[in-house]
């Protein structure tokens, strides 16, 4: 598994990883998969992946906290995956997301 295919996929939901799973596997992608916020810090440190895909409601530590600390060393990008549908929850959502990368 080479860095530059490797997509982390940081989400606790069963059927979200499988549908990311098969769609990017079947799009020539290697995948790694992680069920908490933990585990997905873990091993971005580990397997230094090519791309993120974070889910912001995590069970263990907010996905707020995750891209923070993922932040402090890892430069690739991340993409952040939410479920919010209330307009005031998107607004603050982004406002601390684009505070944490810039």
């Amino acid at each position: 598994m080479s860095r530059e295919d490797l997509i982390l996929i940081i989400d606790d939901e069963v059927q979200i990883r499988r549908l990311l799973e098969i769609t990017l596997q079947s799009n020539g992608f290697n995948i790694c998969e992680a069920h908490s916020g933990r585990e997905g810090i873990n091993l971005a440190a580990s397997h230094q992946p090519e791309l993120i895909i974070l889910d912001i409601g995590l069970p263990d530590i907010s996905g707020h906290e995750v891209l923070k600390k993922l932040r402090e060393w890892y430069t690739n990008p991340i993409i952040i995956l939410s479920v919010q549908s209330n307009e005031e929850d998107i607004v603050k959502h982004w406002t601390v997301v684009l505070t944490i990368i810039w």
